[in-house]
């Protein structure tokens, strides 16, 4: 008996807020975890609430398409046309799609259109004996490259897009490695931080791959054809001019990119402090036109033993000091570190927003196959732990957009910058953001000039539900902050109280 679908699609958000996930690695906290994989059944009946109740709009699902590979994490397809066995059977997989429409999630799939799984023994490589589908061109990962120029292929995966919407009714994909789709040395051995790169190597010869970019455009009108409210999102690292404009207008038609570049930012930013100009710089660095989907990590930084950010700023200290009655300056420091990178990148952001399992309340481990395939959702719910401090912060985070839709539908304004003191602020729509990154130095008097106006402290990262310090709580009733004439007609001058590491957030009236 077919499933038949209960619930429609639910409306695309203008502010997109993606929770990123592994099905088979977020299985409920058991005595066995981590020696199984999840089910889509326990994703649908876990998982799904707890990230409604966190404010999320989206699912974006990796490791959904058939893979023999189970440490790939998905990107390694051989069954383009099959949801993982693993984790239970199609309908169920339908089910959970049908859940999250019920509370008014999408779901987004991680797609591999650029190649496919080396298996000669499993899924469709030399699948005839020959590579038809193929190109000749080794990538970086050592699989076969999908031919775009075979219009047997294009055909091949338009249908995999169809195939997804039709039966299985998800409401947009994540292209994957969408660079090595559209260049002919697949992008290897280019930073692209010079004008012309995305154009011609360095060598100055031609690499863009024509056919490429002609599967993508038709990709991304086939999709939204299919259903007008659909989201594409490009995994880009060069900066493509025109990826998220319209086919009419010359573009490739995606809704969106990652800004990849934020994540290798904020790196550095723990290696060595970078100054304010260069942060303001790439949480905003995208051309005014082009749509991007901004985060702190996703799964690259966090699978494979790679670190997490909050690894790298606490280390090995977050095994034995995270209860609520401990503390180090380490721990300290790092916790107000974290919270400020996430917010900044947050309230920059342009089309949306993304956040890996278990990076909302700090996981302190990374993914990989074996002894760390699980999470541990327990942290987040323990009162003695700090963890569940973190992921209160990101609730407040998520509630800002619930609640004021309408400011994250304009671009930030930015307002004020000292580099010795590490101020920082700037504005959207109605809200007021003023970050303090200096580790040691309390801002006493900070004046500067925003927008005239009556201003009402809405929330500061140092609130002890936040697993802050107290040094700045929003009281109830809260602060106001009234401006006073500025030497600008048009602004007026604002004077706040900002300790070490600490975000302060205001709305104007």
């Amino acid at each position: 008996k077919p499933y038949r679908f209960s619930h429609a699609r639910p409306k695309t958000p203008e502010f997109l807020r993606i929770y990123e996930a592994h099905v088979g690695m977020a299985q409920p906290d058991t005595r066995h975890r981590g020696e199984r994989c999840g089910t889509y059944e326990e994703f649908s009946r876990e998982r799904l609430p707890d990230i409604k109740s966190k404010g999320y709009t989206a699912v974006q699902l990796m490791a959904v398409p058939e893979h023999p590979l189970y440490k790939s994490f998905g990107y390694q397809v051989s069954s383009y046309f099959a949801p993982c066995s693993r984790f239970g059977e199609p309908d169920d997989f339908k089910a959970l799609v049908d859940h999250a429409h019920s509370l008014g999630l999408q779901i987004f799939l991680d797609i591999t259109h650029a190649h496919a799984c080396a298996n000669t023994e499993q899924g469709i490589s030399a699948y005839d004996g020959t590579t038809y589908l193929f190109s000749k061109r080794i990538n970086q990962w050592g699989t076969p490259t999908f031919d775009f120029s075979n219009e047997m292929t294009r055909r091949f995966l338009l249908a995999n897009l169809c195939y997804w919407m039709s039966e299985f009714q998800v409401d947009g994909f994540r292209f994957d490695a969408v660079g090595n789709m559209l260049y002919t040395d697949f992008g290897r051995d280019d930073d692209f931080s010079h004008t012309g790169r995305c154009f011609y190597g360095k060598d100055g010869e031609p690499r863009g791959d024509d056919a490429g970019e002609l599967y993508l455009c038709l990709a991304n009108r086939l999709v939204h054809e299919i259903h007008p409210g659909a989201v594409t999102i490009a995994e880009e690292f060069s900066g493509m001019p025109g990826l998220t404009c319209p086919p009419q207008d010359g573009g490739l038609g995606f809704d969106a990119r990652f800004a990849m570049g934020i994540p290798d930012y904020w790196e550095k930013c723990i290696v060595h402090p970078q100054d304010l100009g260069s942060m303001w710089y790439e949480m905003n660095n995208h051309r005014p036109y082009d749509r991007t989907i901004s985060y702190v990590e996703c799964h690259d930084q966090c699978i494979n033993g790679d670190d997490a950010m909050i690894w790298r700023l606490l280390g090995e200290a977050m095994y034995t000091t995270m209860g609520v009655d401990q503390d180090s300056w380490n721990i300290s420091r790092g916790l107000a570190f974290y919270k400020l990178m996430r917010l900044i990148t947050f309230a920059c952001s342009d089309r949306g927003y993304l956040n890996f399992m278990g990076n909302e309340f700090g996981h302190p481990e990374w993914l990989d196959a074996e002894k760390h395939a699980h999470r541990q959702w327990r942290l987040e719910t323990d009162q003695s732990l700090k963890y569940q401090g973190l992921a209160r912060f990101d609730r407040a985070q998520m509630e800002m957009v619930a609640r004021r839709p309408n400011d994250f539908r304009v671009p930030v304004r930015f307002r004020f910058i000292h580099e010795d003191h590490r101020i920082l602020a700037f504005e959207r729509g109605s809200l007021l953001f003023v970050f303090n990154f200096h580790e040691t130095e309390t801002a006493d008097g900070l004046c500067f000039a925003v927008s005239p106006g009556k201003y009402t402290a809405l929330l500061s990262s140092d609130e002890r539900m936040f697993a802050g310090h107290g040094n700045l709580t929003v009281p109830s009733p809260p602060d106001e902050h009234f401006t006073t004439p500025a030497a600008d007609p048009w602004l007026g001058d604002i004077t706040l109280y900002l300790p070490p590491m600490v975000a302060l957030v205001l709305e104007r009236s």
